[in-house]
């Protein structure tokens, strides 16, 4: 399967916000929420990824889609993305 191009991330200080924001809503099913992913999504250049029914705001341990699938490989990619929004969110509560 071909790979698709890396596409570098900054991690904009906007979107560590509204990832802190979504992180830590109750509310994941709210129309404000479903709103926000999107946009989060597209400030982190995953746009593709949001299509193909991944998220940074993932929390499960695995992807659900087999190897070979591009979902699969997109799970990763976002959970790459997710453990450096993590680690920057840890990183400013220490500051």
């Amino acid at each position: 399967m071909p790979q698709r191009q890396r596409r570098e991330r900054n991690i904009s200080e906007v979107a560590l916000d509204l990832f802190d924001e979504l992180e830590h809503r109750r509310d994941r099913r709210s129309e404000g929420y479903r709103q926000k992913e999107p946009e989060l999504m597209r400030m982190l250049c995953l746009t593709s990824e949001y299509w193909t029914v991944n998220s940074v705001l993932d929390r499960s341990d695995e992807p659900c889609h087999p190897p070979g699938y591009i979902a699969h490989h997109d799970w990763h990619r976002c959970r790459e993305v997710r453990l450096a929004l993590l680690a920057a969110l840890e990183a400013r509560r220490i500051r």
